[in-house]
C-alpha cells in the first residue's frame, strides 16, 4: 500500500479523532491533543498519541479513552470512507518532555565546557 494512502489516513484519522475527544471529554481532564496517529501498513491498527496539560491526570484519560474507543472505531467508521476502521491504541506522547530533557543535557555539557 502507498505511504502517501496512509499518510492520509493518519491525518485524517487525526482530525477526526481531536474532534471526537474534543466533543466527549469530561471537561475535568483539562486540555489534550492529539499529536500524532501511526497506522499499520494494513490499515487496521492504530497507535493515538495524545498530549495532556495537566499531566496528573494521564492515567484517568488514558482508562477513560480505553472505555470510550469502541464508540470512537464505531463513529469514525460511520464517519469515514475505509473498508477497515482501524483499532485505536491511545499513548502519551513522551517526545516533548524527552526533547526538553535533552535540551537540559545540552545546555549542563555547555555550562561544563
Amino acid at each position: 500500500m502507498s505511504s502517501i494512502r496512509i499518510q492520509k489516513v493518519e491525518e485524517l484519522l487525526r482530525a477526526q479523532l481531536s474532534i471526537l475527544i474534543r466533543q466527549n471529554l469530561p471537561e475535568e481532564f483539562g486540555i489534550i491533543t492529539v499529536t500524532n496517529v501511526a497506522v499499520t501498513a494494513d490499515l487496521k491498527q492504530a497507535q493515538v498519541h495524545i498530549v495532556l496539560v495537566d499531566k496528573d491526570q494521564e492515567k484517568k484519560v488514558l482508562t477513560y479513552l480505553s472505555q470510550k474507543t469502541p464508540i470512537f472505531q464505531h463513529t469514525l467508521g460511520r464517519t469515514l470512507s475505509l473498508r477497515y476502521t482501524p483499532r485505536l491504541n491511545f499513548n502519551i506522547d513522551r517526545s516533548e518532555s524527552k526533547a526538553n530533557r535533552v535540551e537540559e543535557l545540552l545546555k549542563e555539557i555547555d555550562r561544563d565546557a
